[in-house]
């Protein structure tokens, strides 16, 4: 039997078209085809030429949007009826061909296919066989065929395929042709290349500015029956939709271009939910995941480390998707939440508003309530803070920490402007920041307003925030803030101190008032207070550093150092710099003290400097302060002392860095200015050994001469770890000028330069020996 027919007449006449509504266009030719009436066998060869299918509702102008059609069929088969089972076997030269929104590509063809189906038994189920093969790919499917009373089909079964990597999954769909509907439809499916499914998706609905891939050792799709003939109607949320996917991730990644984010080594478990309702057109998304294992870099270079071996880290999500026509996506977050193996919880709600080239919070625009808590921040710094940190901020790296930290507020931002408003809670925190010489602050707790903004403040926001700190003590030495409470007012970009804090230094007392700081989120943030100092007992202070200086009972610093500025500078290097203005006075040996210009920098770091601009004595008494420390020898004289440029790691004499030292005698008329050999020993050792060998005495009895002198002037210069000097300043290049008989003129040391440590020990050894000296006549 030979037979040459247009395929839809064979179609119609074979019930197909009526009973599943199919599109069938082309040519069909059967040749030497054999029919056996009797047993209702058949055998024969079948010729495509041309061939179409499509269902009736596929009416769309864009192949790419249709779940199954094929057409321009070019094949040949050879088709057996034998009992109750059909079977055919072929092969197809050519097709246009998509299944499931997925294009099968002209490589695939030449395909040889064979495919089976036999009639019902008795429980209805038509076994179903297909096997396609082609070069470097294959398809199987084993199922079976069910037709209920109504004249839906449900197929279920498995498959393989080699399209994405060897794919293994069960599947169970049900098809209603005369009610255009499909589901519940119910995949499992083992194995998936991640990267291969992204790839085959239609551009259309590939996820925009995001890259996936690694493996899904197992996949759980389940979908609720949907209407077939609307999901042309996608774009205008025409297609109702709902489903749930499930499964578990190895060795994933992804990256999103725009925020230039990215994930590695992904690990654990995800169940998501997904609907489209038909008469809105947004998405809804939910689901929870579990990870086990992950390592992350989010916006570029905020890093997430990964899990320690035992935990996980738990996100959830609830949100509503509009994608508009432009591509960019407004999308209502009723819950994002995260623990982050329990270094810190995360979790907000609100709005964003993401342009299709842009990321959010760096682009577009939203308004987000977050809440944030930290249950232990010793752990969190180790984990979080000293990775993120150490590069860019290297001296809060290593700032140790612990308590624990809560946080709420409300943010908003846009192309052109950001604000944050919220609240800090803290825990019993402790924080140190620096060296041997930190900032240490003990048991803070309490909450602390937050304030900050760029571009401009929002109108219906509060404009000042009120809240109270209290803390057991703060300490950066040699200051101390004994326990207080820290009354606290946030206002746009700042924050301040209302109350006066007292501070406790060696020996005295300071009032600390109206401290602020600003630009605290900036590359420079700065902070700034009023201080007044009510008094620090010099005695008090140097005994407690370990220096023996007598006579300075008396000696009290007071007064008002003005604003003093701490400011951390982003460039060349960051670094805490800080700075004061303000003069402090005291009266010294009947003179007067005058300390200016103090400032520090590095002041957190491994080896902070402390400085002073200025440190003057005028007109102070030589005599009385020699006189009260006779190891120094003896001088009458009034002189004034300049100290400029003093820069130390500490307040020892060995912590001193640099310095430049001018002591001069104030001319006074009719007094005798005068200095023993012990002063004379300490200023020029050398020429005292030199006098005492030429003139046959020795040291002990040069001691106790006397020796008169019209100028006293000499510089000390302290740079680069040596100590020049005395370098002279009265001319011809002496340091004392003397007067009257047997007293001589004592010159300068320009060209020395011992090393400062050296010194610091010369000076020590210098005067323990001259401790040993018989003690100076009593009187003037």
């Amino acid at each position: 039997m030979n037979l040459h027919a247009p395929a839809a007449d064979v179609a119609r006449l074979a019930g197909l078209k009526d009973l599943y509504k199919f599109k069938v266009d082309g040519k069909l030719e059967v040749l030497d085809g054999v029919l056996d009436l009797s047993g209702g066998g058949f055998t024969g060869s079948i010729r495509l030429n041309g061939f179409g299918v499509d269902h009736a509702i596929n009416q769309v102008s864009t192949l790419d949007m249709n779940i199954l059609k094929v057409k321009d069929v070019q094949a040949v088969a050879e088709v057996k009826r034998a009992g109750p089972r059909w079977s055919v076997a072929g092969r197809i030269e050519s097709a246009d061909a998509y299944v499931l929104l997925l294009k099968v590509v002209g490589a695939a063809f030449p395909m040889n296919f064979a495919a089976s189906l036999e009639d019902a038994g008795a429980d209805g189920a038509r076994p179903v066989r297909l096997d396609l093969n082609w070069q470097g790919g294959f398809v199987k499917l084993d199922g079976v065929l069910e037709t209920s009373e109504r004249g839906a089909l449900r197929l279920k079964g498995h498959a393989e395929t080699s399209m994405l990597d060897r794919l293994a999954f069960n599947f169970d769909v049900t098809v209603d042709p005369e009610n255009r509907r499909v589901g519940p439809l119910q995949v499992t499916a083992r194995g998936v290349n991640l990267a291969q499914v992204i790839e085959r998706l239609p551009a259309s609905l590939r996820p925009a500015g995001w890259t996936l891939a690694g493996q899904a050792p197992e996949l759980k799709l389940s979908v609720e029956p949907f209407v077939l003939g609307s999901v042309w109607d996608l774009a205008e949320g025409k297609f109702p939709l709902k489903g749930r996917l499930s499964g578990t991730l190895k060795d994933g990644s992804v990256r999103h271009a725009g925020t230039a984010s990215e994930a590695e080594r992904i690990e654990g478990a995800f169940e998501a939910t997904f609907a489209r309702e038909s008469a809105s057109p947004s998405y809804l998304f939910g689901g929870f995941a579990r990870l086990d294992g992950y390592e992350a870099l989010l916006f570029r270079d905020v890093y997430v480390p990964p899990p320690e071996p035992g935990q996980q880290s738990v996100c959830q999500w609830g949100l509503r998707v509009l994608r508009d026509a432009d591509g960019s996506m407004d999308v209502r977050v009723d819950r994002a939440a995260l623990d982050l193996a329990g270094l810190l919880a995360f979790e907000a709600h609100g709005r964003v508003r993401v342009p299709a080239e842009g990321a959010a919070p760096a682009g577009g625009e939203g308004l987000l309530k977050a809440k944030l808590n930290v249950p232990d921040l010793a752990k969190a710094q180790a984990k979080l803070g000293r990775p993120n940190l150490r590069f860019r901020f290297p001296d809060l790296a290593e700032m140790r920490v612990s308590g624990g930290l809560s946080y709420e507020g409300t943010h908003v931002w846009s192309a052109e402007s950001g604000a944050l408003s919220g609240r800090a809670r803290f825990r019993r925190a402790a924080f140190e920041l620096g060296g041997a010489r930190a900032l240490k602050v003990r048991d803070l707790d309490g909450e602390l307003p937050l304030c900050f903004y760029r571009g401009l403040w929002p109108g219906d926001w509060a404009r000042e925030q009120r809240a109270t700190l209290t803390v057991s003590g703060i300490a950066l030495e040699p200051a101390r803030v004994p326990q207080a409470p820290l009354a606290i007012v946030a206002t746009p970009n700042e924050l301040r101190v209302v109350n006066a804090v007292p501070v406790e230094v060696p020996g005295g007392r300071a009032l600390v008032s109206d401290a602020r700081a600003a630009d605290l989120l900036g590359r420079e943030p700065r902070l700034e207070a009023g201080v007044e100092v009510e008094r620090i007992d010099l005695d008090a202070l140097a005994q407690a550093e370990g220096w023996r200086v007598k006579g300075l009972q008396n000696a009290v610093l007071a007064g008002n150092l003005g604003r003093v500025t701490l400011v951390r500078r982003a460039e060349p290097v960051a670094s805490w710099l800080l700075a004061a203005d303000g003069e402090l006075r005291a009266p010294f040996f009947l003179g007067q003290l005058k300390v200016g210009g103090l400032y520090a920098r590095g002041l957190f770091g491994n080896s902070p400097v402390w400085g002073l601009k200025r440190v003057a004595l005028e007109g102070f008494s030589l005599r009385n302060l020699t006189k009260s420390n006779p190891q120094l020898g003896r001088v009458k004289t009034v002189a004034t002392v300049a100290l400029t440029d003093l820069s130390a790691v500490g307040l020892r004499l060995e912590d001193i860095v640099s310095f430049t030292l001018d002591i001069d005698s104030v001319p006074r008329d009719g007094a005798d200015d005068e200095y023993d050999g012990r002063f004379a020993y300490v200023v020029a050792p050398e020429m005292v050994e030199r006098t005492a060998k030429s003139k046959g005495m020795t040291v002990d009895g040069i001691a106790d001469m006397n020796f008169g002198f019209s100028k006293l002037g000499m510089r000390f210069v302290l740079a680069g770890g040596k100590l020049a000097g005395p370098q002279g300043k009265v001319a011809g290049g002496l340091i004392i000028k003397g007067a009257g008989l047997f007293s001589p003129d004592i010159a300068g040391r320009p060209g020395l330069a011992m090393d400062w440590q050296e010194c610091v020990r010369y000076l020590r050894e210098r005067a323990a020996k001259l401790q040993t000296l018989p003690p100076p006549p009593e009187g003037d």
